[in-house]
């Protein structure tokens, strides 16, 4: 049995079919010791297998061609102009293919993106309940503020006054309920008047100065 894997390592597997693979090249050994050989599908896929299960017919397609359609010019050429600008869950989205199909295709284009785009992958990674600290509900009064920043990134205008610098308040007086309708943008001062600071200020300044 020994000798037998050791002869599929020497096996010159160039060109050679196996169902809808091709094989392609030795590309070496993967952490476990054993051959691979690069191999292209049929519908364009590029992947390493081990030799083994290659030669006992385990391995006859990449995995994606059953569920994806064949690349054409305009879908590479829509990768080649756009990967640095959007995420790889956005180009999925864009071309209605699936999240791997795209991670795959890129690497065999060579289709690596921005350092501000994979933060910004990472952040989504991370973000809302995704995130292993998220409580939900049960979250501080200044999580929620924070929650509303990041939800709501673009101010508008006051409702009261029209001025621009605006902040997010919470019509409910609950910093953890989110929702766009619970949300209304309010210059600071009436930011102020609508949850009673400015009162409270003056009342305290009152109070200082008897």
């Amino acid at each position: 049995m020994k000798s037998r894997v050791c002869l599929s390592h020497r096996l010159d597997l160039s060109g050679k079919r196996y169902g809808k693979l091709t094989a392609i090249s030795d590309v070496g050994k993967n952490k476990h010791g054993k051959r691979l050989w690069l191999v292209r599908c049929d519908c364009g896929n590029e992947k390493a297998i081990v030799v083994s299960s290659l030669v006992n017919g385990h391995s006859k397609s990449c995995g994606y061609c059953s569920t994806q359609k064949q690349w054409t010019e305009e879908e590479k050429r829509f990768l080649v102009d756009n990967h640095e600008k959007y995420t790889h869950r956005e180009l999925a989205k864009t071309l209605n293919r699936s999240l791997g199909s795209i991670q795959m295709k890129c690497t065999q284009m060579g289709l690596y993106a921005s350092e501000s785009v994979r933060r910004k992958a990472l952040s989504e990674q991370k973000r809302g309940a995704k995130n292993p600290n998220w409580k939900g509900d049960e979250c501080n009064l200044r999580t929620g503020n924070d929650r509303a920043r990041l939800l709501y990134p673009h101010c508008l205008p006051c409702v009261v006054c029209g001025v621009l610098d605006s902040e997010r308040h919470h019509k409910d007086g609950n910093p953890r309920n989110n929702k766009p309708d619970n949300i209304v943008f309010l210059c600071r001062r009436h930011h102020m008047e609508a949850d009673n600071r400015l009162k409270n200020l003056k009342q305290n300044r009152r109070e200082v100065s008897i």
